[in-house]
């Protein structure tokens, strides 16, 4: 293979460089393989680094990725050399040395010789739902990571992202260190990032690169196994609009319909490095329906919300939910730590002051400890009904009309917490989108939350709701009761300030620390045709001196 001309020729030397001649670097033995990806005013190249350049570098000789940077390159140059002075992180390409010579810089980094991200997308054209997992997973740890060390990208494409042999995708150094920048200017380049994240999904998930919102067909005509929420999550987040997605929101609906799986990297890698590749293993066929327990996996171990009473026996052996497959699944949010949904519209759950009504109250309130029965009208039989021939005739009718859709499942404390977060984020995105008609896929029709959601949609003040998003952060206490269960939360307000003096807003359940905005909350879920939905759902005061 012929040297490239765009990188320092190599050359004979007898003796190696001089210590002090960093600024006129040689690179005696440093011998390029092959091209990884090229721009306007820099080349990425896989060299091989011999003991007199290594030596001198003090570097172990052997295989590099070589970017060579050209032009009014010292602002990237910088970039890459605070990011080699920092830990590595598992997600970004190991920066090991920067170097000048007399007109363009060079930024060593650790091998990466299996290709790029825009090489795998050209040859494998869509990719499966589970090797888009691996990719989003490594891109949003790599962003996350490089917005909170102050990076940015001015332009992140595919050709940035790298595979390994071992298999890791990494993404290249980042050229603009944002920290002396101004905070709005900050947002705006992570906002560009972030839209260049959801643009480098939308291309693995459809084999084309976005085309602007007028002409940019639905996703689901591409890929019709994706949802509704992945799809608007990653169109806002492309778009930038003013309500963007965050890195952890454009993770989740994807990490919600499949798990990682491994990438065909010989699509990608140079032949050179083929024997050194994984082996790769077509993944054993999945359902399409995952149960819960197996979602859980994907978010850690569930936090112990059971100091409540135990589920009474002979409690739903099996849960049923609206719609099929996890595409379905209305979460659309990242759970995260303590039941976290970042950046999710939980549109309701706080009072808005000055408006005459309160959103995340009930027209009328009932005893917690004795939640509202189900209406004898259009219900199925009771949880415990006294008569089996009842029992068996609903379990029948169940298991004919909605055999597919049900989930078996034990009815404990953390797959309680479970649903009441799918119910919550069902609710968030009824209440978004003005869908009365699909209220009765998170409340009981009829019950107080019902009546009271009806008339919050239909006044005046319901326009303020798409201005306003809340996120659930933590479930203190789920107790079970003679139809269902009574959950204690905290929810956070963002896009919210609170009107009214502390003792008003205490008697809400409202308060503010390090500059959020809380409020205590009381769930009421009942048994409703063979699962779990709302009836209530209130404020819990602060101090009962306020009331």
């Amino acid at each position: 293979m012929s040297t490239p001309t765009d990188l320092p020729q190599p050359t004979r030397a007898s003796a190696p460089p001089e210590p002090d001649n960093d600024q006129g670097l040689p690179l005696p033995d440093v011998t390029p393989r092959y091209r990884l990806e090229s721009g306007a005013h820099h080349s990425t190249w896989i060299v091989d680094c011999g003991y007199q350049s290594a030596a001198h570098l003090e570097l172990q000789a052997g295989p590099y990725t070589l970017t060579q940077l050209t032009g009014d390159a010292e602002a990237s140059a910088k970039s890459a050399e605070r990011l080699c002075s920092l830990t590595p992180h598992p997600a970004v390409l190991r920066v090991d040395a920067v170097t000048s010579s007399q007109d363009s810089y060079h930024i060593w980094y650790e091998p990466a010789e299996a290709g790029t991200l825009a090489d795998y997308c050209r040859a494998k054209g869509k990719l499966p739902l589970g090797q888009v997992t691996t990719v989003a997973r490594a891109l949003t740890q790599a962003l996350t990571y490089l917005h909170e060390q102050g990076f940015a990208y001015s332009e992140l494409a595919a050709r940035h992202c790298v595979f390994t042999v071992r298999g890791e995708l990494k993404l290249l150094a980042p050229d603009i260190d944002t920290r002396p920048l101004a905070s709005a200017v900050q947002k705006s380049r992570q906002a560009e990032d972030i839209a260049a994240c959801a643009a480098l999904l939308w291309l693995c998930l459809t084999g084309e690169e976005p085309k602007a919102m007028r002409l940019r067909a639905p996703l689901n005509l591409a890929v019709p196994q994706a949802s509704e929420a992945l799809a608007q999550t990653l169109e806002d987040a492309i778009d930038s609009r003013a309500q963007q997605p965050q890195l952890a929101d454009l993770l989740a609906p994807i990490e919600l319909a499949a798990d990682p799986e491994p990438l065909e990297l010989h699509l990608s890698a140079h032949q050179s490095v083929h024997s050194r590749l994984p082996a790769y293993r077509q993944p054993a066929p999945v359902e399409p329906r995952r149960a819960v327990k197996q979602r859980r996996q994907i978010y850690g171990k569930l936090p112990d919300v059971s100091r409540g009473s135990k589920a009474p026996q002979g409690k739903l052996s099996r849960i049923r939910r609206k719609g099929k497959g996890p595409g379905r699944l209305p979460v659309g949010q990242h759970l995260r730590e303590r039941w976290a949904l970042s950046g999710a519209i939980l549109i309701g759950f706080l009072a808005i002051a000055g408006a005459g009504y309160q959103l995340f109250s009930s027209a009328h309130q009932q005893d917690s400890a004795a939640p509202a029965a189900v209406d004898a009208s259009g219900s199925l039989p009771a949880l415990m009904p006294s008569e089996a021939d009842q029992q068996r005739a609903a379990k029948a009718q169940q298991a004919e009309t909605d055999q597919d859709q049900a989930v078996a499942l034990e009815p404990s404390g953390d797959d309680i917490a479970l649903l009441v977060a799918e119910l919550v984020a069902t609710r968030s995105r009824v209440l978004a989108s003005g869908e009365t008609a699909s209220m009765g896929d998170y409340a009981v029709l009829g019950s107080p939350l019902a009546e009271t959601d009806s008339q919050l949609l239909a006044s005046e003040g319901a326009a303020a709701l798409a201005d306003m998003s809340t996120e659930l952060v933590d479930i203190s206490e789920i107790t079970a009761t003679e139809n269902g269960y009574r959950i204690q939360a905290t929810v956070q307000a963002v896009g919210y300030s609170p009107a009214g003096s502390d003792r008003e807003l205490a008697a809400q359940g409202i308060s503010r620390h390090d500059g959020r905005v809380l409020q205590d909350v009381e769930l009421i879920l009942q048994a409703e045709g063979g699962t779990y939905l709302l009836t209530e759902a209130r404020p819990l005061p602060l101090d009962p001196s306020a009331l």
